[in-house]
């Protein structure tokens, strides 16, 4: 029998040898001993001095020590997570909940009584000698300390904890120590900070704070500091529950408070309408008792001073009408077949105009016979516009109001795409206008004119309101954080002096 190899082209004998070769070294790197992956990727590659070699190690040293894990090749201690297991101190009157690791026990021998009285939390860090304590703090004596620094701050961290409002503009008192540390005691994690004391918590009228100090009157390290202000960042503030007045000045937007450090059901976000007092200074909740029963608001629209949303489960919501002035809350009487969905609304003067069907906003869904319906606020008609639509939500009117403009989007990663269709009144017909795929940073021309077909129409992530007049922000720019943003028709509204 003939080697099949034995007439081979040289190159296809060469590729051949090569494949062999490689599975034998995959083989035998499956059976070789396991090795530490960052030891080989920074020891080998890198080599370390005698003296880097030292400082690593110090460095391992202090991360282990307090209790954090340490990233071999990098010097760095990585924090640890601790919602699930943490330790709660509330005070009622001052209106706040602090969350902090249990790695901080009760302290037997309280911070010095000199700096701060009436301590009603008093904590030693276990494998540190910090400790920080909540009383009344002699902030007189801590500016009068030498080289004494103070700063106003706001402690926010929406990528822990979501929970409005945050303290704002709130002192921070910092006393140096004696010396700057060497460069070996900052990889042992020591700090040129003595004591770190926050006199007002949670806001500038509080009569009691915070104060960061050691028991030893020593250098404060830095897992002290950082977890010092973190418990301060990740704090719950209570919020007073008040009506808007003609009187009332600030700002509104739709909240999400999930909070990491208390169960949430994920079918349930916990939204809340909060109004930030410019006249009396301090945040404030609308109706709280209305929005703690609601259940994953979508889509607000606001329009004269009623906010629209829709409410509950994706496949069976309701659109509520909640007026900001008055807190009087109704559902709008809109119809569905049985089996079908509201998907998408969208109000305009005194007509709701909404498309609803077979449910069909799921990944990757496809709508099929959608219906376009239209509900009169005053006289509680109710009527269908067309039928057999593909889309499943309303972007809003042209300019010159005749054609309402509907769209079906999807997304995968860095990729989108999607269909536009309108609906034009005068004739009284459907019609697809185009469609849009793109990838990464990419926007397409196709994108964009389709984006702007519908005008008029803008989301805000916050409202303003002076002297009980409702504005839209100038100079806006969202920022994408947890609020949702309210959409509003701009020719209802003046825009903010």
């Amino acid at each position: 029998m003939k080697n099949p190899l034995e007439h081979a082209p040289t190159p296809i004998l060469v590729g051949i040898l090569l494949v062999i070769l490689f599975t034998l070294v995959q083989v035998l790197t499956l059976f070789s001993p396991a090795q530490d992956t960052d030891q080989f990727s920074y020891q080998n590659i890198h080599p370390r001095t005698p003296e880097e070699e030292k400082q690593f190690k110090l460095r391992e040293e202090y991360c282990k020590r307090v209790g954090y894990e340490y990233s071999e090749g990098t010097t760095r201690c990585y924090y640890y997570e601790y919602s699930n297991t943490y330790k709660t101190y509330t005070n009622q009157s001052a209106g706040f909940t602090v969350y902090y690791p249990d790695l901080w026990l009760p302290n037997q021998t309280p911070l010095d009584s000199k700096l701060i009285t009436k301590a009603l939390l008093s904590t030693k860090h276990k494998n540190t000698p910090c400790t920080f304590a909540y009383g009344t703090i002699d902030e007189g004596s801590l500016l009068a300390m030498k080289n004494a620094s103070t700063s106003r701050t706001i402690f926010n961290n929406q990528g822990a904890n979501y929970l409005p409002p945050k303290p704002k503009n709130v002192s921070v008192i910092e006393i140096p120590f004696d010396r700057q540390p060497t460069d070996e005691e900052k990889i042992l994690g020591r700090t040129g900070l003595k004591l770190v004391a926050v006199p007002h918590f949670p806001y500038t009228s509080s009569p009691s704070g915070f104060l960061l100090a050691t028991e030893n009157d020593q250098p404060l390290l830095e897992a002290c500091v950082d977890e010092f202000k973190r418990v301060l960042t990740d704090a719950s503030i209570a919020v007073p529950s008040e009506k808007i007045s003609s009187q009332s000045t600030g700002t509104i937007s739709i909240f999400n408070t999930h909070n990491q450090f208390e169960e949430s059901d994920v079918y349930r976000l916990p939204y809340r309408l909060l109004f930030e007092n410019n006249t009396a200074g301090r945040d404030e909740l609308i109706a709280p008792e209305v929005f703690a029963n609601s259940k994953n608001i979508s889509e607000p629209f606001l329009s004269g001073n009623k906010l629209f949303y829709m409410e509950g489960s994706a496949k069976n919501p309701v659109v509520r009408v909640f007026d900001i002035f008055t807190s009087q809350l109704n559902t709008l009487p809109l119809s569905n077949e049985s089996g079908e969905s509201i998907h998408s609304f969208f109000v305009k003067k005194d007509i709701v105009y909404y498309l609803t069907g077979i449910y069909c906003k799921d990944y990757l869904a496809k709508c099929s016979d959608i219906k376009l319906k239209k509900y009169n606020l005053k006289n509680g008609v109710d009527e269908v516009l067309a039928r057999g639509i593909t889309s499943r939500s309303i972007t809003g009117f042209s300019a010159d109001g005749d054609t309402l403009f509907l769209v079906s989007a999807n997304g995968d990663g860095e990729h989108a795409w999607g269909t536009y269709s309108s609906f034009t009144f005068s004739t009284k017909s459907l019609k697809v206008v185009g469609s849009y795929s793109q990838s990464g940073n990419e926007v397409s021309s196709e994108f964009k004119r389709l984006t702007n077909l519908a005008t008029g129409t803008k989301p805000f992530e916050f409202l303003v309101i002076k002297s009980g007049n409702i504005f839209y922000p100038r100079n806006y720019k969202n920022t994408y954080s947890d609020k949702l943003d309210i959409r509003l028709n701009t020719s209802e509204y003046p825009i903010e002096q």
